[in-house]
């Protein structure tokens, strides 16, 4: 099922394509006005960055923004089944409404203990959006089976989108790579322009420079920064 949402109706959005914007969208107004640097405990250089992020969005706190946002969008889609406009701003209302009072912001609390809690909810939402969505972009496969080389293509060019316009989200793209090897998954760059590549993936592919579809030009200039820095 291909949607198109406000504001996007340039590029066509599959219906697990609405969670990574509802995070976006819902991160951008729990609280006004919204963070938009991260907290202390997820900076340092690009690969501690990313290491930090992965380390703390991994487990209790993607399973609970993932089980929130599917709660909400039941809820929106048994009101507007047929009208993807309706039901993608129903999602974001309903997510604005009742996330703040539910069960994340204990979580929260816990792994941000010194950021103020809706603070905590708009990074976390905005900084998910951009991991998940980085992680589908460049995933072998998917809820829906293997995924083409259009596919990654058309999902890239949603997270790029959203990423141009939200420094949080943006920090998440680059570890979303990481997310999948984690998990066991393979990651593959074919469909992915090689702007992208280096503007959010140099860090994975600096440590794994032989994934399918590496920009030739990259690929070589990865193995190059990897023979350095072991002689």
């Amino acid at each position: 099922m291909r949607l198109c949402w406000q504001g996007y109706a340039e590029r066509e959005m599959t219906m697990d394509d609405y969670i990574f914007q509802v995070a976006f969208e819902t991160g951008r107004r729990v609280i006004d006005p919204y963070p938009q640097v991260l907290p202390l405990l997820l900076c340092g250089n690009p690969e501690e960055r990313i290491a930090r992020i992965d380390d703390f969005l991994k487990g209790e706190v993607e399973n609970c923004l993932e089980g929130q946002l599917a709660t909400t969008r039941a809820h929106a889609f048994a009101r507007y089944p047929t009208d993807s406009n309706l039901f993608g701003a129903e999602w974001v209302t309903l997510s604005v409404a009742q996330l703040p009072h539910s069960a994340i912001t204990s979580v929260l609390a816990r792994r941000m203990p010194k950021v103020n809690a809706l603070d905590a909810l708009s990074i976390a939402l905005r900084l998910w959006g951009g991991y998940a969505g980085a992680a589908k972009s460049v995933a072998y496969e998917t809820n829906t089976g293997v995924s083409l080389p259009d596919d990654r293509r058309r999902q890239i060019g949603l997270v790029h989108g959203w990423a141009q316009r939200d420094e949080v989200f943006k920090a998440g793209v680059s570890a979303g790579p990481f997310a999948n090897r984690r998990k066991g998954q393979r990651v593959i760059y074919d469909g992915i322009e090689k702007r992208f590549q280096e503007e959010y993936f140099w860090q994975d592919i600096l440590k794994y420079p032989d994934s399918d579809g590496i920009d030739p030009d990259l690929k070589a200039e990865a193995k190059r920064a990897g023979m350095s820095c072991t002689t």
